[in-house]
């Protein structure tokens, strides 16, 4: 039964991300065919005097934003930085985004955390916060370009079934998964310290 409701929460999640995708393709197809003076609704001057800043918000407390902070389209990605799918549109769509879209002002990203429940993405997740504000993108990319190296839920899962008791096994796990991450956060410019500090 578990495994069924797993692989129908598979196929739901799959859905949506697909879901998403299209429509953004859509979007973006549509942007293209529009005449300039459309997406160029806002002029800069006019949303840099909109644009007070942060005020007293700190990093953590606000959007990650890809291209001008003022563009006339906004695009919200919600992505889980252990998610296969979010690797694939990080490395194989956002290059293209960004060249057409992003970096000419037509468009911005704003990335959100799609939080999975497992402790690899808590713990990525909360990393990529750990960094300055100018290397939390470099960072991100660093956790999707090596997904296959420090998502290891298989062997988590058997970290957590060979201990006696589940406490026992939740803190294997966990002390397992912070490891494999803190790795990925050393490639990243993290040393293990300013990681276990981070956690």
């Amino acid at each position: 039964m578990a495994q069924k409701m797993t692989n129908s929460m598979k196929k739901i999640i799959l859905a949506l991300v697909a879901l998403v995708i299209g429509s953004g393709a859509f979007y973006l197809n549509r942007m293209t065919q529009m005449p300039e003076e459309a997406t160029n609704a806002v002029s800069s001057d006019e949303c840099e005097t909109a644009e007070t800043g942060h005020g007293d918000a700190t990093f953590l407390n606000y959007d990650m934003v890809i291209g001008d902070k003022c563009a006339p389209v906004e695009i919200i990605e919600y992505a889980a930085i252990s998610c296969p799918h979010c690797a694939h549109f990080h490395e194989e769509v956002l290059p293209e985004l960004k060249t057409k879209f992003l970096d000419t002002g037509k468009a911005k990203l704003v990335y959100r955390n799609f939080i999975f429940d497992n402790p690899f993405d808590v713990l990525a997740s909360t990393l990529t916060r750990c960094v300055s504000e100018e290397e939390f993108f470099p960072t991100l990319q660093t956790y999707f370009d090596h997904q296959e190296d420090w998502n290891q839920v298989q062997e988590l899962r058997r970290i957590f079934n060979e201990a006696e008791k589940a406490d026992e096994g939740r803190v294997a796990a966990i002390k397992f998964a912070k490891a494999e991450v803190a790795k990925i956060g050393q490639m990243a410019g993290l040393s293990d310290q300013d990681s276990q500090k981070c956690f």
